[in-house]
């Protein structure tokens, strides 16, 4: 029986220890716990994204985890950098991992809690009171020279000007008659919608003559009461399409004024194709008239972006007078704009008929030139070389008498009427360097006509001096002239004083020249003294008065001129 209850005990026992083997099942070697699960100081990890060298994964801080805690991807161990509640950043390196890999953190979890250490108390404002000194601005060191930049206004859509000028000669010996000549001229420009590009433009003007008998000279159709300079409708702009009707101010970029239309339109790279056509004015009175025609067009680009901003025009044109064709020309005109300067050429050639009047060859060029200007520190330098000859037509031709338009010689008892082109050829060449109240300018010009004696040679010299007592300066210059029909030598000098803040401004002017004719022996004297006298009471008003007297010339005399602006947009 004892050995019966012994074996009982040791069945029970037994049952019982294999019962709770059996509740509770022994975990393998290579398991690893449930997310966020503390088993043994062992934590699941599962990534959550990956981005910028880093991994993201779950969890965090939460379940234990600390920054510069070991992380364990597949035998790779990986720097825990940064946690938050609920994730934790893991330092990749040139260990990648995708997305959704799982690992195991082991930490200690007896270790210490984590020491937060305060951060250390700012130092107060006044701490830095004389570490940075108090700036001193630019301005408050510098005393730069106040210079009048004259009116500003604002860009208005619309706008009207008028002026009043007038020009008087008073004799004060000799039988003359005193006369004068004055303008009233208005300038509009108006756009009466703000949603399309639609403008008219009007230039139109009134002059009268008084004293020296006019009415009873020659040439009074070239005195008109009235005369319109433009009155046009456009649509479009200059940089877009566009489109005017009326009288031109110009009909193309080498062609004035025409009583007709043009047009104008962008083709692709900043080329545009313009045409144009109508009847010429009147080349004495400026009035309308339907006696010659011209039409043409033009063919122009220009590239605004590019550093030299280059632009050239290739136009041509033709007119009609009496039933047949008459002028026929081709133009060329060129220029480049770096920023130091300028650079421009321009030519045009004419085509005639076999058996025309001034014995020009069918195709002749008619004009030539260039120019450059340019800007080297405080200097400046420019020059011009140019060829012109008289303009021929026979529209032109029924206006003028025929020594007008070329030279004629005499063989025998009958006149030739021409010898050949009567071509000028001109050149120029000037400078002027600018220092701080100091200005020097001199420059020196000449021409010469062919087939004939006609020559001149010209010079001069200028210094200008600035501020010499306050704002006073003082221009003073000499020149000479040395030609066909005339030689001068002249000095020059000018003070003058800007007053009302630079809205005024006067001058006083003394000249004496040596003048001596071809024509005779003698050489004289001639004084001119006069003055200047310019007002801008408001932005939108200019007056202006100028007046000399000269004599010792063979004639005495006082010449006034004046002219008031005003200006206003709307």
């Amino acid at each position: 029986m004892r050995r019966l209850r012994f074996c009982l005990a040791l069945l029970l026992v037994a049952g019982s220890a294999f019962a709770q083997a059996k509740g509770k099942a022994k975990p393998k070697p290579g398991d690893k716990p449930a997310a966020g699960e503390k088993q043994s100081g062992r934590i699941k990890l599962t990534v959550v994204d990956v981005a910028g060298g880093r991994a993201y994964v779950e969890p965090g801080a939460g379940a234990g985890l600390r920054a510069g805690d070991t992380a364990e991807f597949s035998g790779r161990k990986y720097s825990v950098v940064a946690v938050s509640p609920k994730n934790a950043v893991l330092e990749l390196g040139k260990l990648p991992l995708a997305l959704g890999s799982t690992g195991l953190a082991v930490i200690d979890p007896e270790r210490a809690p984590a020491k937060i250490e305060p951060l250390p108390t700012p130092a107060p404002l006044a701490a830095y009171q004389t570490v940075w000194p108090r700036s001193v601005v630019p301005a408050a060191t510098q005393t730069p020279r106040s210079i009048p930049l004259g009116p500003i206004f604002r860009e208005e859509r619309s706008r009207v000007q008028l002026s009043l000028a007038g020009y008087g000669v008073i004799p004060t010996s000799g039988d003359e008659p005193a006369w004068g000549q004055g303008e009233l001229r208005g300038v509009l420009h108006y756009e009466p919608f703000s949603e399309l590009p639609f403008a008219l433009d009007a230039d139109v003007a009134a002059q009268a003559w008084a004293g020296g008998d006019f009415s009873a000279r020659a040439g009074s159709d070239s005195r008109p009461l009235a005369r319109v300079r433009m009155l046009q409708a456009a649509y479009g702009s200059d940089a877009a399409f566009l489109a005017a009707l009326g009288r031109l101010r110009y009909a193309s970029s080498t062609l004035g004024t025409l009583d007709g239309v043009k047009l104008r339109a962008p083709i692709a790279g900043g080329l545009s194709l313009g045409a144009f056509g109508g009847f010429v004015a009147d080349p004495l009175s400026g009035a309308p008239s339907g006696q010659a025609s011209r039409f043409g067009g033009e063919l122009a680009w220009e590239d605004a972006r590019a550093a030299w901003r280059p632009r050239a025009v290739l136009g041509g044109h033709a007119s009609r007078f009496d039933g047949a064709l008459d002028e026929r020309r081709m133009n060329l005109l060129f220029d480049l704009n770096p920023e130091v300067g300028r650079f421009g050429g321009h030519a045009e050639v004419s085509f005639f008929d076999q058996d025309n009047p001034w014995e020009a060859a069918p195709v002749e060029l008619t004009a030539a030139g260039a120019d450059v200007a340019f800007r080297v520190g405080a200097l400046d330098v420019g020059g011009r070389v140019a060829m012109q000859r008289p303009e021929r037509s026979r529209y032109l031709a029924s206006f003028l008498p025929p020594e007008w338009l070329c030279l004629g010689r005499v063989t025998g008892a009958t006149p030739e009427p021409c010898i050949g082109n009567d071509a000028t050829y001109m050149a120029g060449l000037d400078a002027g360097l600018g220092l701080e109240d100091l200005r020097l300018s001199a420059g020196v010009t000449g021409s010469r006509t062919e087939h004939i004696e006609l020559e001149q040679l010209a010079g001069y010299g200028n210094i200008r001096f600035l501020e010499l007592a306050g704002s006073m300066r003082l221009d003073t210059g000499v020149s000479g002239s040395s030609g066909t029909l005339l030689d001068t030598a002249a000095l020059s000098i000018s003070p003058g004083v800007p007053f009302m803040n630079g809205d005024g401004d006067a001058s006083l002017r003394y000249r004496p020249a040596l003048l001596r004719y071809r024509a005779s022996t003698k050489a004289v004297v001639e004084h001119t003294v006069g003055g200047a006298l310019s007002l801008s009471p408001s932005g939108s008003l200019d007056l202006t008065l100028d007046a000399d007297f000269v004599t010792g010339g063979g004639f005495d005399a006082f010449i006034v001129q004046s002219a008031a602006v005003w200006r206003t947009g709307f």
